[in-house]
């Protein structure tokens, strides 16, 4: 066996013994291990920032597949009970804006762990791309509003036991005051949770357009294929999509007539805007 001599900690100039060569403990083992099958299977570093309703689940689930051993999402129902537990007052914005700073604290969390993929309903968080964005991807795909509200109303309907013809209940949602703040749903996602919510929506629009602007790849619902093209030059993989979550229509529910959707098209003048600009901005060109 083999020794060398270490300064005692006193400081009074003694010295111990220590054993050189002992076996590496389990745990460190296996933090080796992980490590070696992380850099040899995963691609590079990503965040994907899932919106509802834009088709992410198919997305993110591809890319935790193919980031396997280093991956990572939040999860959506149990972040909301959080933020109720932390904010259990009635006022809805109040429990809204706890459950965004609970997702956005555990995306750079997980950052500073080196987790290669996340994936995970979390909205644009500067403070994440601006310390991980020089070697990460940070990427999102994008729907077209009028579609993606209506989605996103079937969804939530569902969920709350339905009764009644679905465009009058659409009409009666698109009027709820409470309703509001989905009619600027990506604006406030890519506004980021630094956003002043209460600011003008050309205010917060001009932000989303800044911070969209920044991510490395935006994709569109309507073109996966080329989403896919994107993410192979980024991250040196290809990532094969699959078609996951698909809403289910209630079998009664008529196609919106041209009246509502141009209601709901009026409703979502921001997101537009902003999906206009987006496309533009991260045009592909064709193959």
């Amino acid at each position: 066996m083999s020794y060398r001599h270490v300064p005692d900690r006193g400081g009074a100039g003694g010295t111990t013994r220590v054993l050189l060569g002992q076996p590496m403990s389990m745990i460190a083992l296996g933090r080796r291990t992980h490590r070696f099958l992380t850099d040899a299977v995963c691609p590079g570093p990503l965040v994907f920032h899932h919106v509802p309703k834009c088709g992410g689940t198919s997305v993110a689930r591809a890319l935790r597949m193919r980031y396997l051993p280093s991956q990572a999402t939040i999860l959506p129902n149990e972040t909301q009970r959080v933020a109720r537990l932390l904010s259990p007052g009635p006022e809805i914005e109040t429990v809204e804006r706890t459950l965004h700073g609970i997702r956005e604290t555990m995306l750079l969390y997980l950052l500073e762990r080196d987790i290669r993929c996340v994936a995970a309903h979390v909205r644009f968080s500067a403070t994440a791309l601006e310390a991980h964005g020089a070697d990460r991807a940070f990427v999102t795909v994008l729907r077209e509003p009028t579609s993606r509200l209506l989605s996103h109303f079937r969804w939530m309907r569902r969920h709350d036991a339905p009764s009644g013809p679905e465009e009058e209940a659409l009409h009666a949602f698109l009027q709820a005051p409470r309703s509001a703040r989905f009619g600027s749903f990506l604006v406030d996602f890519f506004a980021g949770n630094g956003a002043d919510q209460h600011a003008d929506i050309e205010e917060r629009l001009a932000l989303a357009k800044n911070n969209l602007a920044r991510l490395h790849l935006v994709g569109f619902l309507d073109d996966l294929p080329g989403f896919e093209r994107g993410l192979r030059e980024l991250i040196g993989a290809r990532i094969r999509i699959g078609h996951h979550n698909r809403t289910i229509r209630i079998p009664s529910a008529p196609v919106p007539d041209m009246a509502i959707r141009q209601e709901v098209a009026a409703f979502c003048a921001a997101d537009a805007e902003l999906y206009d600009f987006a496309r533009k901005h991260f045009a592909t060109p064709p193959t």
